[in-house]
């Protein structure tokens, strides 16, 4: 095993030694941190995402929050309309724009009004671009 180090115990006899492989544990944190879920708490709506879900368009808004996972927290309370949000959801799970039905009771205008949010003024991916059309100036206070 090239990356794995004798340590010596601490406890117990010095002679006794044991095995850490730092491949694997780096590995499992790696995996830990990818499948960590998020929940966003929109008006009273719970939304659980996981981190590799957010971080899968790394140029977007939400993407650059997540992708430090020391500078996150694992739950986020946005006071924004919670049956919006649910589109910006949809768009990262699946990398497509679905705008309200009427049936839903949100319309278009009220996912754009609460959503809005240029990251700058010329948005460097088709991505941006979409999100800038999805997401506004929220405060998130973090738990």
């Amino acid at each position: 095993m090239e990356n794995t180090q004798i340590i010596p115990e601490r406890m117990g006899n010095p002679q006794d030694y044991f095995e850490i492989n730092f491949e694997e544990i780096i590995f499992d944190a790696a995996r830990e941190i990818y499948f960590e879920e998020i929940t966003f708490v929109v008006s009273g709506i719970e939304y659980k995402i996981n981190r590799s879900t957010l971080t899968k368009y790394p140029n977007t808004l939400l993407g650059r929050i997540f992708a430090d996972p020391l500078r996150c927290n694992k739950e986020y309370f946005l006071n924004r309309n919670g049956r919006a949000f649910h589109y910006i959801v949809q768009f990262y799970r699946t990398g497509k724009l679905f705008w309200p039905g009427k049936h839903d009771g949100v319309t278009r205008k009220e996912v754009e009004r609460e959503f809005i949010h240029p990251l700058n003024n010329t948005p460097r991916s088709y991505h941006d671009r979409q999100i800038s059309r999805l997401l506004s100036n929220y405060i998130i206070v973090a738990h």
